[in-house]
């Protein structure tokens, strides 16, 4: 005699097909949600790397041009015992070698000085080309005069590089003699210069239809070395 089932005991089963494809579904629009955020963060991320590198190197870039451009008609080796000397009226000393920075007025996309360290005159300068800011690098001996990258072209193109010359009011110097035709238009005087340095640059190899990386960085350097201008001649300061 068969016994009945009881009612308790149900029939098991699995998955039925439309219920797999809804887990299955399900599951991908999270793996497709999950791997969109992380798209996203890893975008943001690499975009913030960029800007950090563009305007460190900016900063960097400006800060050499400033500290090299301070240093505008610097008496170093030669003419030691003059530049140390004190200015006084019946002291017939030679123009500084400051008076050669170009532009001495306006704004260009070069600027070019001398300096004397301890390896007599040598010049110096930067430049704008092709996208890089360049820098010149004066020879001694066996070296060549050359221009080096200063700004690596791998990282930013620099858009813009503007030196424009900002200078202050003269300072005329007193001589114990009036001019020939009287007054004072013939006694030396003291430029105080200073310059002002805009650099713009936009980050390199950029993913196609991103926002640009543009950065901009402006710095104003005064050059220490301040410019006296002789005005009876070359080499008289004063009026005799």
């Amino acid at each position: 005699m068969n016994a009945s089932r009881p009612s308790f005991i149900r029939r098991q089963s699995g998955l039925s097909l439309v219920e797999l494809l809804v887990g299955v579904t399900v599951g991908l629009f999270v793996v497709a949600a999950a791997s969109t955020l992380l798209a996203l963060q890893l975008s943001d991320n690499r975009r913030l790397l960029q800007e950090t590198q563009v305007q460190q190197d900016l900063r960097a870039t400006a800060d050499i041009i400033g500290r090299e451009l301070r240093r505008a008609g610097a008496w170093g080796g030669i003419a030691a015992a003059s530049a140390q000397s004190v200015w006084r009226p019946d002291f017939n000393l030679s123009q500084s070698l400051g008076s050669a920075v170009s532009p001495a007025a306006g704004s260009a996309t070069q600027v070019n000085f001398i300096s004397s360290r301890t390896q007599g005159i040598l010049n110096y300068g930067f430049k704008l080309e092709q996208g890089v800011i360049k820098t010149f690098l004066a020879g001694t001996g066996v070296v060549a005069d050359q221009w080096q990258e200063l700004t690596d072209p791998a990282t930013m193109t620099v858009t813009r590089f503007l030196v424009t010359a900002q200078d202050e009011p003269p300072v005329t110097l007193v001589c114990q003699r009036l001019c020939a035709g009287g007054g004072n238009a013939c006694w030396p005087r003291v430029d105080v210069r200073s310059f002002v340095i805009d650099i713009t640059a936009q980050a390199a190899n950029q993913p196609p239809g991103s926002q640009p990386i543009v950065r901009t960085v402006r710095s104003v350097v005064k050059i220490r070395n301040d410019q006296l201008v002789f005005n009876v001649s070359p080499t008289q300061s004063c009026p005799t």
